[in-house]
C-alpha cells in the first residue's frame, strides 16, 4: 500500500523543528513519526535547483532600498515548474508585480509560482506532486528570468527553501532504503565477502536518515 504524505504535515514539522518554542519541539515528533515509517510523494519545482535570490532581507534591485524578500527566486530558462505537493489550483492570474502567476492549495499550506511566461493548469484542477504547472519566464516586475516562489503556512509567509529542503531530505532517504532493499533481495550464491563489499560501497540506511 502506498500512502501519499499530507502537504500541511511537511511543513509543520519543518516549521515545528525550527521554531523555538517548546510547545513547538513537543509536537514535531509526533508528526515525524507518523510519516517516516511510509512512502512519501513530493516533487522539486524544477528539475534543478540553484537559488538566486534567497528569501530574506536584501537590497530591492529596482529600488536600491533593503527591504524582506518573501519569497524564494530560482534560476530557469524556459523550463517546466512543477507541483511539490498534492492540492488544488487555487487561483491563475496576471498583475504587474507577479506577472503570469499559479497558486497552488496544499492544505494549510499556499505556493504560488509567478513570473511565468504560460500556466498549464486551471483553476480547481487537482495536482500531483511532479505535475506541470507553468512554465517560466519573466513577466511582471521581474530583471530577468527565473522561478520566483512564494510559500504561506496558514496565511503567513515562510521560506520555501524549508519546504525543498524536507523533500530532499525524504528523497534521499528513500533512495537509500531502495537500495537497501535491493541488497537484501541478493540471491544466496552472492558471497558474503560480496555482500559486504556492495554494503560497504553504498551504505546502509539508518534511522537518522530519516530526521527531519
Amino acid at each position: 500500500m502506498k500512502w501519499i504524505i499530507h502537504a500541511t504535515d511537511l511543513l509543520i514539522v519543518a516549521i515545528l523543528l525550527t521554531c523555538s518554542s517548546a510547545a513547538g519541539q513537543a509536537q514535531a515528533p509526533t508528526i515525524q513519526k507518523k510519516w517516516t515509517s511510509h512512502a512519501i510523494s513530493a516533487a522539486y519545482p524544477l528539475s534543478k535547483i540553484r537559488v538566486t535570490g534567497p528569501y530574506g532581507y536584501r537590497r530591492d534591485p529596482f529600488t536600491g532600498k533593503k527591504r524582506m524578500h518573501n519569497s524564494l527566486d530560482l534560476h530557469a530558462r524556459g523550463d517546466k515548474v512543477f507541483s511539490m505537493l498534492h492540492g488544488t489550483v487555487d487561483k491563475v492570474g496576471y498583475d504587474k508585480r507577479s506577472g503570469i502567476f499559479v497558486t497552488l492549495h496544499h492544505g494549510n499550506i499556499t505556493v504560488s509560482y509567478c513570473h511565468l511566461s504560460k500556466v498549464m493548469v486551471a483553476k480547481g484542477t487537482t495536482v500531483q506532486p511532479g505535475s506541470v504547472v507553468g512554465i517560466t519566464g519573466s513577466t511582471g516586475r521581474s530583471t530577468g528570468e527565473h522561478l520566483h516562489i512564494t510559500c504561506k503556512f496558514r496565511n503567513k509567509y515562510v521560506d520555501p527553501m524549508v519546504i525543498i529542503e524536507q523533500i530532499k531530505k525524504w528523497k534521499t532517504c528513500l533512495n537509500w532504503l531502495q537500495i537497501y532493499k535491493l541488497l537484501s533481495a541478493l540471491p544466496l550464491s552472492v558471497s558474503i565477502n560480496e555482500r559486504a563489499i556492495l554494503n560497504k560501497e553504498f551504505g546502509r540506511p539508518t534511522c537518522s536518515m530519516l530526521s527531519l
